[in-house]
């Protein structure tokens, strides 16, 4: 068995008590998703950085960290929530600490895809 280090495989045997018959294809179908709209996202996320649209970048990293949440994701959801934090507590930061989470979440990202799948 594979140790995962990225995601929290609870969350989606959760889902798959409470879905019932219907629960393996509610996960992939919640994956597909996932997979599909995440991308989009961290464009968005990279736009704001870029235009200092710190209102729409704290939007796109709620969005993010509840889906990954929703799915055991929890590296994910853990960088998108400090993104999220900083800016609801209006700290100060420089761009830098929003470029560095941001690309801390395009690493995670193939990776916790490829957990996710397992």
């Amino acid at each position: 068995m594979s140790e995962f280090k990225h995601v929290d495989k609870s969350a989606m045997l959760h889902l798959l008590e409470h879905a019932g018959d219907a629960g393996k294809d509610l996960i992939k179908s919640l994956l597909q998703l996932y997979e599909s709209n995440t991308p989009g996202i961290l464009s968005k996320m990279k736009e704001d950085i870029d235009s200092s649209s710190m209102g729409d970048l704290c939007q796109q990293a709620h969005s993010l960290k509840s889906s990954s949440m929703s799915l055991g994701a929890f590296k994910m959801a853990e960088v998108s929530a400090s993104i999220e934090n900083v800016l609801m507590k209006k700290q100060n930061r420089e761009i830098e600490f929003f470029q560095e989470k941001l690309n801390e979440l395009n690493q995670l990202f193939p990776i916790t895809i490829e957990e996710l799948e397992q």
